[in-house]
């Protein structure tokens, strides 16, 4: 008898424990319900992580920016506060990385076109053609291909998304002529950092930007304060809307762009677009370009 109570007793609790097992389980509508609610939290993270992520990439772009300005502050120190050149891809007698021999040395160090990077960015194969960068002036203080690039850029090809202000001794050209344009004649070229004194703060002369990928072609980045009304280059707005700068002093900031133009990506070559009028970024960058004769 007793070996019949315990064995019934046993059967009783196995038959309970089935049933809460049965209570516990998930229905189909509950699974659902917990499928819904894991994909709303998901589309609610999701702009949160891209957003970190373009913050990290914003980071990352802006210690890439300090490098180059520091390869460009040291490069002026060891050279009597000479800035290194910048020349526009179309100047003179066609510049380097418009069907130029590499090892040309009109283009090299020393040479009379030699320049802080060589070449074109905007499609191959002047973007994977590394000896550009190489062979340019700045490289033996900055011997790293990926500081000369954003990592933002889609383009993995692309070995370069910075440009230089091209009022920082630059050639006074970019439609071909090699001579100075009439809009030129309004404003001051910076040869030295010597020339700065007294025309505009260290802090307030933005030296590399991050260009657009719509405009980037060469290592000059053009705007013309003669004219307030028109882009000629693009800023980036890789970073929220956002691109980076670094300035003479050696700092590097971000700067949100609003005009829409810029936004949309606008660009028209050396004819320029016509600004946004309700944004004030066109004015923002040409006065950190340079200044007008005679202030």
């Amino acid at each position: 008898m007793k070996t019949h109570h315990r064995t019934a007793r046993t059967f009783r609790v196995s038959i309970l424990s089935g049933g809460r097992a049965r209570r516990m389980a998930f229905t189909l509508i509950e699974l659902l319900v917990v499928i819904a609610i894991i994909a709303i939290l998901a589309s609610l993270l999701l702009p949160a992580l891209s957003r970190a992520k373009m913050r990290g990439q914003s980071i990352s772009c802006l210690a890439k920016l300090k490098q180059l300005q520091l390869a460009w502050i040291m490069y002026c120190d060891d050279n009597e506060s000479r800035m290194p050149q910048n020349i526009a891809s179309d100047c003179n007698d066609g510049a380097f990385g418009s069907g130029k021999d590499p090892q040309d040395p009109k283009y090299l160090s020393g040479g009379i076109y030699a320049a802080w990077v060589l070449g074109s960015a905007d499609a191959a194969p002047g973007w994977t053609n590394n000896l550009n960068i190489m062979q340019g002036t700045l490289w033996p203080y900055l011997i790293s291909l990926e500081v000369y690039k954003c990592p933002a850029d889609v383009v993995t090809e692309r070995n370069r998304t910075y440009s230089m202000n091209c009022w920082m001794n630059g050639i006074n050209s970019y439609d071909g002529s090699g001579n100075p344009q009439p809009w030129n004649n309004n404003c001051v070229w910076f040869r030295k950092t010597t020339d700065l004194v007294g025309k505009i703060e260290q802090t307030a002369a933005f030296v590399f930007i991050d260009e657009n990928p719509k405009s980037i072609q060469d290592a000059y980045f053009v705007e013309n304060p003669a004219v307030s009304t028109l882009w000629i280059d693009s800023p980036a707005h890789y970073h929220l809307n956002g691109g980076n700068l670094s300035y003479v002093d050696g700092h590097a900031e971000n700067k949100r762009w609003s005009d829409s133009q810029v936004l949309a990506d606008v660009f028209k070559g050396k004819d320029g677009f016509t600004y946004d009028s309700s944004s004030g970024d066109l004015r923002w960058l040409q006065a950190r370009a340079t200044v007008t004769k005679g202030r």
